[in-house]
């Protein structure tokens, strides 16, 4: 359910698979929906993403005619909002 890793100060921690938290990676961290991929699962909670909201981030919010503009248009919307890394940020598309 996790990997154990070794801190440089001594000790060590478990990083949990996802899916798991806790201190030994041995409680459950499912999210209804999987946040519909809008926010992360935090503690069995959606962390709604800017411009979603709901118990699973299944609702858009209207988008404020002053917001500034995404990165859509740079080949990423959000950065992929902590979910992966943008490619296409990185090679210089």
């Amino acid at each position: 359910r996790g990997v154990c890793v070794e801190q440089p100060t001594g000790g060590a921690v478990c990083v949990c698979a996802t899916g798991f938290d806790g201190p030994s990676c041995i409680d459950d961290n499912t999210c209804p929906a999987d946040c519909n991929l809008h926010g992360l699962c935090v503690r069995r909670r959606c962390l709604c993403a800017p411009g979603y909201e709901g118990r699973a981030c299944e609702r858009r919010l209207p988008r404020p005619a002053h917001a500034p503009q995404t990165h859509q248009a740079e080949g990423c919307l959000n950065r992929c909002w902590g979910r992966g890394e943008c490619l296409m940020e990185r090679v210089g598309v």
